[in-house]
């Protein structure tokens, strides 16, 4: 199973955003369009389903988007769409880059949206959970839409405005916590701190490596990244290889002991153990899910 970067051409590079609308008929089985295929993106991605059914999938969750519908995908999170069913699908699609949008207001925000520990689909819920809160991101993906192809004067400030309003409403309609930090810390810090890990997976990646790349004491960068993330550098470090461990079984061929190992897991005992907990299923009934 192969995966691949899907390039992303925004229409105003400046905004960092790429609006489009496509309707899909249905197809043969046996046709494997690329957007089938696992894909990710550093752009945020927003759908909203106009007409028909439109299926979706992240490595861990399943989406069946209606008439009305809204989902919400993270920058570089693995997702793919399904094939197409009996009848024709249409829908609008929103890419944008969360960069050039962090004014003074959003930078405090911003840690509320940097994935730390859950994708940003997580917020999936609230659209189902709460009509109000789906119409209004449906109206916001409509504005953006007709704000980007119209491109008439003043249209960035436009879209300025309702991408803010989009963040602003997954904010206050997330009613489970799943955008709130657990505390105060800068997202530069957890970031490069992030980076040291990703980058060091396969092997040994210690806290005092971390503590002095962020330039802090052992004791107390300890604290601070518990504070800001909610998790303890070891917890969180185990829970980035089974995330890493996750996205080698969808996207290589690799059996389950392989890809532990390829994470950074020997113990393969430790590792099932770790990969029920974060997922509720053993690595078996997770590739069963997945349909390989």
């Amino acid at each position: 199973m192969q995966i691949y970067q899907e390039p992303i051409h925004p229409q105003d590079r400046e905004l960092g955003i790429k609006v489009l609308a496509y309707t899909s008929a249905p197809r043969p089985a046996e046709a494997q369009p690329s957007a089938w295929r696992w894909h990710y993106h550093k752009e945020i991605e927003v759908v909203l389903v106009c007409e028909g059914v439109h299926e979706m999938h992240t490595v861990q969750r399943a989406y069946r988007l209606e008439a009305g519908d809204v989902a919400v995908f993270g920058s570089n999170q693995l997702h793919r769409t399904g094939p197409p069913g009996p009848d024709p699908m249409r829908c609008m699609v929103i890419h944008f880059e969360l960069q050039p949008y962090l004014d003074a207001a959003l930078w405090r925000y911003a840690r509320h949206y940097a994935e730390l520990l859950e994708p940003l689909d997580s917020v999936n819920y609230i659209f189902a959970e709460q009509p109000a809160a789906r119409a209004e991101a449906a109206a916001l993906v409509g504005r953006l839409y007709d704000e980007v192809t119209q491109s008439r004067p003043g249209y960035e400030l436009a879209v300025s405005a309702a991408v803010h309003e989009l963040l602003l409403l997954l904010l206050r309609a997330d009613t489970r916590g799943v955008l709130a930090p657990a505390g105060a810390g800068d997202a530069r810090v957890i970031r490069r701190t992030l980076t040291l890990i990703d980058s060091r997976l396969p092997g040994k990646v210690t806290l005092q490596e971390a503590s002095d790349a962020a330039g802090m004491s052992y004791s107390y960068f300890s604290a601070y990244f518990k504070q800001a993330t909610g998790s303890s550098f070891t917890d969180f470090v185990n829970r980035r290889r089974i995330q890493e461990a996750e996205r080698l079984l969808v996207s290589a061929d690799l059996t389950v002991a392989e890809a532990a190992r390829a994470a950074g897991m020997e113990n393969m005992a430790h590792f099932y153990a770790l990969f029920k907990r974060y997922n509720g299923v053993t690595p078996g009934q997770y590739l069963r899910r997945l349909g390989k």
